[in-house]
């Protein structure tokens, strides 16, 4: 395993980070109460979740900026990561911020990729956030369609268009609700 550390990217004089994603300390002289001199020993950081991903919290001359740690990783190794990139995991597992494990990827590259590996799943029916409908619902405009009510009515009732009652009865959409 290797364990050379590198500067942390805006932080060079007091961070270092491995290609593990352990980050270092370095031993400074910092101002404590009274304008004393204190010596701050070198150490690593503990980490924080936030949203499943490990984030860190640099801090120097009373400046502190939390940071993902895969972005920390990436960075000192690769430089400064490319506007409008996103750093992917190439294995799926947010909280692995080995270097090999870390890729730049633009936005869409990296949600194909989570589609691809099985991190989304396609939401169907009342499951899906952005639904208007219920499966009652859909059984209901199934029923009032056999019993001759227009698509149209049945559009207005429940507030969407015709084609979307049209694509309910031909099972193009909703075709898992029987």
């Amino acid at each position: 395993m290797d364990d050379s550390y590198k500067p942390v990217l805006g932080w060079e004089q007091t961070h270092l980070v491995s290609k593990q994603g352990t980050v270092k300390v370095l031993e400074r002289k910092i101002k404590g109460k009274g304008n004393s001199i204190k010596v701050l020993s070198e150490h690593e950081l503990s980490f924080n979740l936030q949203n499943g991903y490990e984030t860190v919290a640099l801090y120097c001359n009373g400046f502190l900026k939390r940071k993902p740690l895969h972005r920390v990783v990436y960075e000192a190794y690769f430089g400064k990561i490319p506007d409008g990139m996103q750093i992917n995991h190439i294995d799926g597992v947010k909280t692995n911020n080995h270097l090999d494990n870390l890729e730049a990827v633009t936005p869409k590259q990296n949600t194909q990729h989570a589609w691809r590996i099985g991190l989304c799943t396609k939401q169907l029916g009342e499951d899906c956030s952005t639904s208007k409908l219920k499966d009652d619902d859909i059984r209901k405009i199934r029923q009032m369609s056999k019993s001759g009510i227009s698509q149209n009515k049945i559009a207005k009732v429940y507030n969407l268009h015709q084609t979307n009652v049209h694509y309910i009865l031909v099972g193009k959409t909703w075709s898992h609700v029987s």
